[in-house]
Order: structure tokens, then C-alpha cells, then sequence
């Protein structure tokens, strides 16, 4: 058989060519298989040291608008933004067995390289009741995650690298029109997004460790423990949508009518390989060290080659959805005092997605799904004066199960340390909201609202962990609930200082806003016991909302100088979903600082700015929580990953030079 040219065809491009070209592979004879895999990199193991210096951000803004002798004028704004950081985290992750050996327990060095520039350009031109805007978006990210990890398995010393690398491309544009036909208005748009997501080259070395000599260290290339990983996942979006306000008079008031539909088509494409390492006959070569060990000469007769053993048939899908909808609504004044906005808006969802079954390679999974949902809403606003609002209002949503979470591809995350797969059984939730309101404007910027909210889902989308994960080997799955029940009240204040000198300036200009939100929300789950029949409901916190959220905010804002310090505390939240083996995990709560000051310079022409960022730096932690009971408790539940973020320092200056 002729060798395929380049490694680009046969392996390295298998993201963009399916399974067929790692039956090809298969097919090679071992020198050929030993040619291929000569073709790929081998400087990538080899570590570079570099000085994680000050985090680098540019921004270039450009406007200009343009008054022509007919009355319409031009509007544009050009801009262009770099970022550049490098960060260095350390950090523990465990998970343990009460009465036996951890499952692991790892210490994480990790250094984050991050690049991100993006651009904006967008135009509009207006005359009289006519608009029409032309508005583009580009972002560009690359992020590589450099771990070194050690630690142990079940008390077996081991020590892992890896490179967690991803770049990530989106490119936005639409162009929308307004227009003022008698008191008619009409609007529209048409729309288009292209996003790209590739993985290039995730690598994993792992070597397990002498427990008496730490030099003395062998490859671990069972299952996931050494491999290379490559992904690509384009996403394709396009749609427009049309709308007409038109007014008219009941009730000796003015009302309006507003109706219209829209459309959207997305296209996703999917592709992953992932490479294994076969055993060399050559044992000597498994204690390399990991910038020689994978070298072009260890690919040989008698050394290391790569095996497609660890790629399942599930790892390409192939998605598209259509999204047709319909809308009216209602905004009636009643009175002067009474207003209610109603409507209803109609949605025909259809969504396609092929891929293999991850048992069988030539037994294609296909799921259609068609589904018309019909939602309504109202919101009846009540003004007793013109300084108190109180407001009602009930609603109809839907979530739809993203082509990821349908998809039966299956991931190992090593952030996470386990694996996470898609569900082809998933069902859509619907989610009922009701809110209650009371709003009073004492001034002038000033506020105080008191509210009360209610959420009812029927089958809640979350990732839990399966039924027949182990410790040791832990599978997380998108799976739906049975129902869910969220409850919360929530409080938020703005208020100036001027009560306290109303001829003071300054205290004029000194502002406390806050809001605080308490929350209590409940899933009920279904398990089927050992007969196949009876139903176990089972019940807890909804996957990852907090119990109570709290933000603060002091403000000054005078003429040149600002000054800001911000507060921040979410209590605990479920963050991962275990199972009757495996406890819950979750996430425990912090608090949070940030201070800016920023100053006027030049002629107001110039702005100097300071800022920090997580003054505190208190730990994030996730832990298991072995006694069900709310937050973390030292003596009893059991952490599973945790590490200080890092206080973050920016000095920027800003200059317009009124072109």
C-alpha cells in the first residue's frame, strides 16, 4: 500500500477526514506507521522557562461621524484590542475513599499563556426616520495550559505533563435597518457567525514514580495517561429576523401593537483523534526524560509508535438546527397608572445530529428532533405616583439541549479529572417565571426595589455523574431531572450621601448601591431501583445555583477623579453531581474585593487609571461534601481541587486625540 503523503492526510487532519483515514492508518504496514509518526513534532515536549511579566492590554478606538447637506449623516467606529498574560497557579486536587487509600491526590503546577486581539468595525447611516447600520465583530484566543502534576494514585507516586492547548476564532456580522413609515416603525436584520474551535495538540506524558527514588520514573501509557489529542469544531450561523411597531388609540391612551418572526440555521462539524503510544520492546526508552523521550529516533523497530486504539467511533458528529418563530405583543396603558405588555411567541424547533455508536463503528446515531412550544408572558406594571412602580410579571421559556450535550462524543478533562459525554436521550426543559416587584425612585438616580421570584422546571438539563462511574474512572453525563423548584427574594438600594450635607459636593457625587439575593432551589431526580420498575425520588440543590448572592458597590464620580470599590460574595454551589458512591462537589464560597481609581489628565483629554482586582485572594475550593449539610466543614468534608487565583494589578492610560 502506498504511504498517504504527509501526516497531515492520514493522522494529524483525521479531525476533517472522519474514521476512515484511521482505518487507513490501520491498514499501513509498521514502517509506514513508523514514517507517519515521524512526521509529527517532537520539540513540543521540550520545556521553555520565560518571566510571567506585567499583563499586556492595548486599545485603539477609532470614531468619526459625517453630516452631509441632505440631513443624513455617517457614523463609524474602528477599533482594535490586544491582550497578553502570563499566569502561574498552584493548586491540589484529591478525591478520597473513606477507609481506604485516596483514588488521587495531586499537587498542579500550572503556567497559563493566553493571547486574545480582536477588532470591531461597524457603520450606520441615518436620515430622518431611516436607519441602516453594517456592524462587524473578529476575536482571536490562544490559551495554552502547561501542567506539571504530581502526587499519587492509590499511593503509587506519579508525575504528569501536559499541555492543554486551544485556540479559539469568532467572527460576527449584521446588518440591521430602521425605518419610520408614517407612525409606523419597522426594523429588521440579517445575521452571520462563523466560530472555530480547535485543539491542536493536547499532550499527556505521564510516568509513574519509584516510591524510593523520585528520579527513578517509568511511562504510564495505559488508557488516557500518554496520548495526543487533536479537535476541530467549526460552528456556522445564520439568520434575520423582521418586526413592525405600530401604534394606535384605546382607552384614551396610546397603545402599540408589535409583532414579527425570525429564523435561524446552525451548522456544527465536529472531528477529534486522539493517538495512544504502544509499548517499545525497547524498555530502556520508558525512562527518558520527557523532552527525549517521544524524539523522531524513538520511532523505530523496537521503540515506541502510535496506536489509534484509543479512538472510539463517537468522536465526529455532524449537527444542524432550524429555529422559526412568530411573536406578537400587546402594550397597553389601561390608565395612567396602569400599564400591561402581553404577548405570546411561537417556536418550531427542528434539530439533526449524526454520529457512530461508541460500541459500533458502522451503526450510525441519528437524532431528530421536532418540537412546536408556544410561550406566553405578560408584565403588569402598577404606578401609584410617579415615584412607586410595582410590577408582576409571568412567563414561558424553553432550554434546548446544545448539539454538545446530545452529541455521545466523550472527553477526558483533565481540569476535572474525569470524562464528560453527551446524551442522546436528552429531553428540552420548560421552565415556568413568575416575579414579583416594588420599586421606589425617592430621587433621581436613587432606588430601592424589594422583589420576590419564582422558578418551576420540568426536566431540568444538568452534568451529573453516571450511575456506573467508579472513583477511580468517573464519567459525568448530561442527563435531565425529573422537575425543579426555585424560590428566592431578592433586595437592591442606590442611594446618594447628599442626605447627609445636601450643600456638599462631593457627597452629592458619593453613591452605595447593593443588591443582595436569597435563594432556594430544589431537583427532584429519578432512579429505577434493582426490579426495573418502582421510582427512589431523590432531591437536592440545583446544579450550580448559590443559596444567596451579595454585590456592594461605594462610587465616587466627580469631575476628575472616580473612585470605585466593589464586593462580591456567592455562597456555596453545587458544582459537580455525584452519585450514591461519590459524593456531591461543591464549590465554596469567597469573597471578593476590587478597587479603581481613575483620573482626568490633559484637558480631560487623558485618563490614568488603577485597579485591582481580588484584594483578598482568598482560595477557590471545591470539596466533597460528605454530610449533606450546607458549606464546607474542615473536620468533615474532604477538598477536592483548590488554588489562590492571584491579585491582579492594571495601570492603563487612555488619550483621545479628537481627530
Amino acid at each position: 500500500m502506498a504511504i498517504p503523503t504527509g501526516w497531515d492526510l492520514a493522522i494529524g487532519n483525521c479531525q476533517n477526514r472522519g474514521r476512515k483515514n484511521v482505518q487507513i492508518y490501520n491498514a499501513l504496514s509498521d514502517e509506514e506507521k513508523l514514517t507517519l509518526a515521524r512526521q509529527l513534532p517532537d520539540n513540543v515536549y521540550r520545556q521553555q522557562e520565560s518571566y510571567a511579566g506585567p499583563i499586556q492590554t492595548y486599545n485603539l478606538t477609532w470614531t468619526q461621524v459625517k453630516k452631509y447637506n441632505n440631513g443624513g449623516s455617517f457614523g463609524s467606529v474602528v477599533g482594535l484590542t490586544y491582550r497578553q498574560s502570563k499566569l502561574v497557579y498552584e493548586g491540589d486536587n484529591a478525591v478520597h475513599k473513606s477507609f481506604l487509600p485516596d483514588v488521587f491526590n495531586y499537587n498542579d503546577y500550572q503556567n497559563r499563556y493566553s493571547v486574545n486581539w480582536g477588532a470591531v468595525a461597524n457603520f450606520a447611516y441615518t436620515k430622518g426616520k431611516h436607519k441602516v447600520a453594517f456592524k462587524n465583530l473578529f476575536n482571536q484566543l490562544l490559551d495554552d495550559n502547561y501542567y506539571i502534576r504530581s502526587g499519587y494514585t492509590e499511593l503509587n507516586p506519579m508525575l504528569m505533563y501536559s499541555s492543554v492547548l486551544n485556540q479559539r476564532s469568532l467572527y460576527a456580522t449584521q446588518i440591521e435597518g430602521t425605518h419610520g413609515i408614517g407612525q409606523v416603525k419597522l426594523e429588521w436584520n440579517a445575521n452571520y457567525s462563523h466560530n472555530r474551535k480547535q485543539q491542536p495538540d493536547l499532550r499527556i506524558l505521564s510516568y509513574a514514580v519509584s516510591p524510593s527514588d523520585p528520579m527513578d520514573r517509568t511511562l504510564n501509557n495505559r488508557g488516557n495517561n500518554t496520548n495526543r489529542f487533536f479537535s476541530d469544531l467549526k460552528d456556522d450561523v445564520v439568520g434575520g429576523n423582521i418586526s413592525l411597531s405600530i401604534p394606535f388609540y384605546l382607552f384614551d391612551q396610546n397603545q402599540l401593537l408589535k409583532l414579527g418572526g425570525s429564523g435561524t440555521m446552525r451548522y456544527r462539524n465536529f472531528r477529534a483523534t486522539i493517538l495512544g503510544i504502544e509499548d517499545p520492546e525497547d524498555r530502556s526508552l520508558l525512562s527518558l526524560p520527557p523532552d527525549q523521550i517521544f524524539n523522531h529516533e524513538n520511532f523505530s523497530a523496537g521503540g515506541f509508535s502510535y496506536s489509534s486504539a484509543l479512538q472510539n467511533p463517537s468522536d465526529k458528529y455532524y449537527g444542524i438546527s432550524a429555529l422559526a418563530a412568530g411573536y406578537f405583543m400587546l402594550d397597553n396603558k389601561l390608565s395612567e397608572r396602569v400599564r400591561l405588555v402581553w404577548g405570546v411567541r411561537a417556536e418550531n424547533f427542528e434539530q439533526f445530529l449524526k454520529s457512530n455508536d461508541v460500541r459500533k463503528a458502522d451503526t450510525a446515531v441519528i437524532i431528530l428532533t421536532k418540537k412546536l412550544d408556544f410561550l406566553p408572558s405578560v408584565n403588569l406594571t402598577i404606578s401609584p405616583d410617579a415615584k412607586i412602580n410595582l410590577r408582576f410579571s409571568a412567563s414561558q421559556t424553553v432550554a434546548r439541549p446544545e448539539f454538545r450535550e446530545i452529541a455521545p462524543f466523550g472527553f477526558y478533562d483533565f481540569e476535572q479529572l474525569a470524562s464528560v459525554s453527551g446524551n442522546p436521550f436528552l429531553k428540552s426543559s420548560r421552565i415556568f417565571n413568575a416575579d414579583l416587584r416594588y420599586e421606589y425612585y425617592p430621587t433621581a438616580g436613587e432606588l430601592l426595589s424589594l422583589g420576590a421570584f419564582y422558578k418551576k422546571f420540568s426536566n431540568p438539563i444538568e452534568l451529573r455523574l453516571d450511575e456506573g462511574s467508579v472513583p477511580g474512572r468517573r464519567q459525568f453525563l448530561f442527563q435531565n431531572g425529573k422537575g425543579a423548584n426555585l424560590v428566592g427574594a431578592e433586595v437592591e438600594i442606590r442611594k446618594s450621601f447628599a442626605f447627609v450635607d445636601g450643600s456638599s459636593r462631593w457627597l452629592k457625587n458619593l453613591y452605595f448601591s447593593g443588591n443582595a439575593t436569597f435563594i432556594f432551589s430544589k431537583v427532584t431526580l429519578e432512579t429505577v431501583s434493582g426490579n426495573g420498575h418502582e421510582s427512589v425520588a431523590l432531591s437536592r440543590p440545583l446544579q450550580g445555583q448559590s443559596p444567596y448572592l451579595i454585590n456592594a458597590v461605594l462610587q465616587y464620580d466627580g469631575d476628575l477623579l472616580s473612585v470605585s470599590a466593589l464586593y462580591n460574595r456567592i455562597g456555596q454551589r453545587l458544582s459537580l453531581v455525584g452519585n450514591a458512591s461519590m459524593a456531591d462537589i461543591y464549590e465554596n464560597a469567597r469573597d471578593l474585593i476590587d478597587f479603581q481609581v481613575s483620573v482626568k489628565a490633559f484637558k480631560k483629554n487623558g485618563e490614568i487609571r488603577l485597579t485591582v482586582s481580588d484584594l483578598l485572594n482568598q482560595r477557590i475550593m471545591l470539596y466533597q461534601n460528605l454530610d449533606k449539610q450546607k458549606g464546607y466543614k474542615k473536620s468533615v468534608d474532604e477538598v477536592f481541587s483548590s488554588f489562590k487565583p492571584g491579585t491582579t494589578i492594571s495601570l492603563s492610560f487612555n488619550y483621545n486625540l479628537n481627530l
